[in-house]
């Protein structure tokens, strides 16, 4: 997603999606959070450096993580 891949590297990437499904699943994680921080702009930017996550949060996210591996 940040930088151009060559058409073997293109090749590869898709084919390691087609059989990787949590790969998958986090490659489209990443496009939401790509296209929802290119809505925010400069002056939105500022609050989210600060923004953290409290710990029962986090250790949700990580229980469910380790649940789909």
């Amino acid at each position: 997603m940040d930088r151009p891949l060559s058409f073997c590297g293109r090749f590869r990437l898709k084919l390691h999606l087609a059989i990787c499904k949590l790969c998958e699943l986090y490659r489209k994680q990443l496009a939401t959070l790509r296209m929802s921080g290119s809505m925010f702009g400069k002056k939105d930017s500022k609050v989210h450096e600060t923004a953290t996550l409290n710990s029962e949060t986090k250790e949700k996210i990580q229980k469910f993580i380790e649940e789909k591996r």
